[in-house]
């Protein structure tokens, strides 16, 4: 099987945080031709949950340690020394700055492929350092949306959305007397829950009731809980912590709201939109781009709790609004975020770079 083309997708961790970017990897090894492509995996930093999604799907997976660029000279070896021996023809970077780009080529020959899947602001609390935004040393660039495309210095960037599976038919919710407003994020500020728990106050005497679940784990949790607190709605919001499977979870969902203050696209608007969910989100970055105001869902300023409230309650108190905007939601989806479409994009780019 040497004749394959081999990919190495290079991720920064494992772990949960990183589930958005292991979708798409996910995604290509779902559907790519097996008797065409090979594709493994590099971790710079740290194995995890997402490690195992991989292997399951019979990918190779491994872990280099590689913490500090290019002052890290052993990570850059250790990089270095995996690439010689797996041999790729392209090294696909979801993580990682100017020296693994330099590495691949070094090290391997291999094209070099560098895709961003947020924007700076959402990443910047986790990085030591500014991301470098720039096509240097990279064959391609692909960007999750037009908005992460503009954060790239230089270039034009090929935007490839990514897929999610959209169900056939819209999965109908048993009619019930609370509203579940859902909410998939890292809690971290730019997601901007707290904005989302200033609604839901706002909404304390609303009839029919509404209650927020919150999925997903960060620093910011202990904040929340306290703003929940404070604002007298403790009672009506339910952290769940990480949940393995998001899309299975949102079918308790009525509404899906993400309040963020910067997104570069927002996985979990299109996981809801998939399963026929309207969603209410804040006009920033790539929500703008996959959410049609009015049509599949609503679009609201950021940290605006009161025009988030208002649209949240119109959708609570008209179930055929729900249904009318989820179904077109599950339509746009479909047309236009399937993995089908993601998995054509790249492929395409692939076998472009190596014409």
């Amino acid at each position: 099987m040497s004749h394959r083309i081999h990919v190495i997708h290079v991720l920064g961790t494992g772990e949960q945080q990183a589930r958005g970017i292991s979708l798409t990897v996910e995604n290509l090894a779902r559907t790519l031709d097996p008797h065409q492509y090979r594709l493994s995996v590099i971790f710079l930093r740290s194995d995890g949950p997402v490690g195992d999604a991989f292997r399951k799907l019979g990918m190779d997976v491994r872990t280099i340690d590689w913490r500090g660029g290019r002052g890290d000279i052993a990570g850059a070896l250790r990089f270095a020394r995996a690439l010689r021996a797996m041999k790729p023809a392209i090294v696909h970077l979801h993580a990682g700055g100017l020296s693994p780009r330099f590495v691949s080529k070094a090290a391997a020959g291999a094209r070099v492929v560098v895709h961003y899947h947020s924007l700076e602001e959402e990443s910047r609390a986790d990085k030591r350092r500014r991301a470098v935004r720039t096509p240097m040393a990279a064959d391609l660039v692909i960007a999750n949306s037009r908005a992460t495309a503009k954060s790239v210095t230089k270039g034009e960037p090929l935007v490839v959305y990514p897929g999610v599976n959209v169900l056939r038919k819209v999965f109908r919710r048993t009619p019930h007397e609370t509203i579940v407003v859902g909410i998939a994020a890292r809690l971290v500020p730019v997601k901007g829950i707290s904005y989302l728990i200033e609604s839901l106050a706002l909404l304390a005497r609303h009839s029919p009731p509404i209650r927020l679940e919150i999925a997903g784990h960060g620093p910011e949790r202990l904040k929340l809980e306290a703003a929940a607190a404070r604002a007298g709605v403790a009672d009506r919001v339910a952290f769940l912590g990480w949940v393995d499977d998001v899309p299975s979870a949102m079918d308790k969902w009525d509404i899906v709201a993400l309040p963020s203050l910067a997104e570069g696209l927002g996985i979990a608007a299109l996981e809801a939109m998939a399963r026929g969910i309207p969603v209410v989100a804040t006009q920033v970055g790539g929500l703008s781009e996959i959410i049609v105001d009015g049509r599949t869902g609503f679009l609201v300023p950021p940290k605006d709790p009161q025009a988030m409230a208002d649209r949240i309650s119109q959708l609570a108190k008209d179930p055929a609004l729900r249904a009318k905007l989820g179904n077109a939601a599950r339509e746009r989806a479909a047309d236009l975020f399937s993995v089908e479409r993601e998995s054509q994009a790249i492929q395409s780019a692939y076998q472009s770079l190596l014409a």
